[in-house]
């Protein structure tokens, strides 16, 4: 075991060691608590180095999981400040990225450093404190909630709300016939969405789809990132759509917001049971109002395009010289969501 004391950078052996470093660190000149990092050369797992510093922290009030905070990233409550080298670092095993103290934010844009780390279930539920900004004017009173920003002036409401972001999965065929330039196309569309859909206030996550659904990463607004992951995207076998509709609706029912997936296909599903099971997937994402949209292009079916997408406007048959095009207008058919400007 090695954990290192992210003040001084003291190595330790022991729980019992660390613990006692506690309250003797020359370096925690404020009295502001401590927390430990994990050496880079341990041998041990992330979740069980995790576990060790856990059981450090213990019994430290000023050290516990409350210094978690929220990653810009994949939006857990998973990033420890590095007291060595001064950076905020993901816990969370399919994310790990650093980021410097002004990149650290919640969703809603507040600034989460030395507050209580961001809580989902608080964030979400219908019985959320209302938190009241009284500005030094007796006249004006500013009170945010979990559904957004109202502001009375001389107590009544003036115009203008911010809303909660919106989560949209885009589900990219990567089955073999999607191989060379639709494929690309796809990619180029799927970038430029991820982009345009932050200026709706959306949130944009990917899921491919081939023999299996697999999630490349969670919704996030860092573009970097996006681009990084969308440009792996390789190649498989076979259109297995059911899987990658169903894994969209696990991964959304826990947001809250508006909420949609983005299909992107070239042909006709072919799992057992398909198109049935596919349809019968994308019913079950209705019923929990997340809307579909459905691109298909060269052997994709426009009808069963149709009866996939929401509603018969949001399903769309076009060429794969298109495709970019499609996939990056189709932003304009997410549920509005866009913050508007705030006026009195």
């Amino acid at each position: 075991m090695d954990i290192i004391c992210g003040k001084c950078g003291k190595h330790f052996s022991s729980i019992e060691a660390a613990r006692e470093h506690r309250g003797n660190c020359k370096e925690d000149k404020e009295n502001d608590g401590l927390d430990f990092i994990h050496s880079k050369d341990s041998t041990l797992s992330r979740e069980e180095q995790e576990r060790i510093i856990n059981s450090i922290r213990r019994g430290d009030p000023k050290r516990d999981e409350s210094k978690l905070f929220n990653c810009p990233s994949c939006h857990q409550t998973s990033l420890s400040k590095n007291g060595i080298n001064g950076l905020y670092e993901c816990l969370n095993p399919r994310c790990g990225k650093k980021f410097t103290k002004d990149r650290v934010f919640v969703n809603t844009g507040f600034n989460n450093l030395g507050k209580e780390p961001f809580n989902k279930e608080k964030a979400t539920s219908t019985n959320a404190e209302r938190i009241h900004v009284t500005p030094n004017s007796k006249k004006e009173q500013v009170t945010i909630t979990n559904t957004g920003i109202e502001i009375r002036h001389e107590g009544k409401p003036t115009s203008g709300s911010a809303n909660v972001p919106g989560y949209v999965y885009l589900n990219i065929d990567c089955s073999s016939s999607m191989y060379g330039y639709k494929l690309q196309q796809a990619k180029k569309g799927a970038c430029n969405f991820a982009r345009d859909a932050l200026t709706k206030n959306y949130l944009t996550g990917l899921i491919k789809f081939d023999s299996l659904a697999t999630l490349i990463f969670e919704p996030c607004n860092d573009i970097s990132f996006i681009e990084s992951q969308i440009n792996t995207l390789k190649v498989g076998e076979t259109t297995n759509l059911e899987a990658a509709i169903y894994l969209s609706c696990n991964l959304l029912k826990e947001l809250s917001g508006p909420k949609a997936i983005v299909i992107v296909t070239d042909g006709m599903p072919n799992n057992p049971g398909d198109p049935q099971s596919s349809l019968k997937a994308g019913e079950v994402a209705k019923s929990q109002q997340i809307d579909i949209i459905a691109i298909g292009t060269d052997y994709a079916d426009h009808e069963f395009l149709k009866k996939l997408a929401s509603r018969s406007e949001l399903a769309i048959k076009v060429s794969s010289e298109k495709l970019e095009q499609s996939i990056t207008s189709s932003v304009k058919l997410l549920p509005g969501n866009r913050m508007p400007e705030i006026k009195k």
